[in-house]
C-alpha cells in the first residue's frame, strides 16, 4: 500500500517580523589606551603614536535614539596634550555632529614629510597649538580653527614651493611678515565643504584655506606701507609709498605724517 504523510505548511518568518537591530550604550570608558599608526604611503614612513588615552562615551546607540556625547584626552609622543569633545544628535531627519578640541604645542618638525612638499622647505624648529570647532549638519562640513605657530623656523630648501608661487613672496619673507612681537604666527582658518560633492578632498580644502589666509595676513601689513599689485591669486608687485615733505623743509607734510604713522604701526606689529 501507499503511505501518505501530511507535514503541514511551515511559513518562513517575513522580513517585517524580524526584530531590527537595537543597540544602546549608557556609558563606556576607556583608560590607559595607546594608538600607534605607521604611514607607509610616504617616504620615510611616518609614525603617529598617542599614549595615555582616555575616552568617555555616553548615550551611544543604533539607531540613534538620544544625543551621544564623547570626550577624548591623550598625549602624543612628545607629550603634547590633545583634548577633544563632541556630540551627535538628530534634528528632524538630519544627523548633526559637533566636535571641538585643542592641541597644545605639538612639535612641527615631526611632520616634515607632509609639510616639505607644500612649503618647499623643511621645518627646523617650532611647535603648533590648535583650537578648533567643527559642525557637520548632514554632509555639510563647517570648521573654524585658531592656529598658533610658536618659534617657527624654516630649514633647508627641499624643492619647489607651491605656497611661494601661490602667495607670490619668498617663504622666509612670509614667515617674517607673519610673526608678532612674541615671535608667534597666529592664523584663523575657516574651512567649509560638501562631503558628498564629487572631487571633495579635505586636505585640498584645508590647504586652499591656508593659502587664502596667508595672502590676507601678508598683504594686510604691506598695505599700510604702499600699493599692492596682484595677478591671479598671487602678489605680483609692491610699491612703497614715498614719504612727502613740505617744500624746502625737513618737515613731513600731512600725507607724510600719515605715512610715518603707518610705518610706525607696521614696525611695532612686525619688528
Amino acid at each position: 500500500g501507499q503511505t501518505s504523510t501530511d507535514q503541514g505548511s511551515q511559513t518562513a518568518p517575513s522580513a517585517s517580523a524580524v526584530s531590527p537591530l537595537l543597540l544602546q550604550l549608557d556609558h563606556v570608558s576607556l583608560t590607559g589606551g595607546q594608538f600607534y599608526f605607521e604611514d607607509y604611503a610616504v617616504t620615510p614612513s611616518q609614525t603617529i603614536y598617542w599614549q595615555d588615552i582616555r575616552v568617555d562615551l555616553s548615550g551611544g546607540g543604533y539607531p540613534l535614539a538620544r544625543p551621544t556625547a564623547f570626550t577624548l584626552h591623550a598625549y602624543n609622543m612628545d607629550g603634547a596634550p590633545i583634548e577633544v569633545t563632541g556630540a551627535t544628535k538628530k534634528q528632524g531627519k538630519q544627523l548633526v555632529t559637533e566636535v571641538q578640541g585643542t592641541i597644545d604645542r605639538m612639535t612641527i618638525s615631526r611632520f616634515n614629510v607632509y609639510l616639505a612638499p607644500q612649503l618647499g622647505y623643511s621645518v627646523r624648529q617650532g611647535s603648533v597649538s590648535v583650537k578648533w570647532k567643527l559642525m557637520m549638519p548632514g554632509d555639510l562640513l563647517r570648521a573654524d580653527a585658531s592656529v598658533t605657530l610658536h618659534d617657527f623656523g624654516l630649514g633647508r630648501k627641499e624643492g619647489a614651493s607651491g605656497l611661494e608661487e601661490q602667495v607670490g613672496l619668498p617663504m622666509n619673507l612670509i614667515v617674517a611678515l607673519l610673526k608678532d612681537l612674541n615671535g608667534d604666527i597666529n592664523l584663523e582658518l575657516p574651512v567649509e565643504g560638501q562631503l558628498d560633492e564629487p572631487g571633495f578632498q579635505l586636505g585640498g580644502t584645508v590647504w586652499r584655506a591656508i593659502r587664502d589666509v596667508l595672502i590676507g595676513a601678508v598683504t594686510s601689513p604691506l598695505k599700510l606701507l604702499g600699493a599692492l599689485f596682484r595677478k591671479g591669486n598671487s602678489l605680483e608687485d609692491f610699491v612703497l609709498t614715498p614719504i612727502g615733505f613740505e617744500p624746502g623743509t625737513a618737515r613731513p607734510d600731512a600725507a607724510g605724517i600719515e605715512q610715518l604713522t603707518r610705518l610706525n604701526l607696521f614696525l611695532s606689529q612686525r619688528p
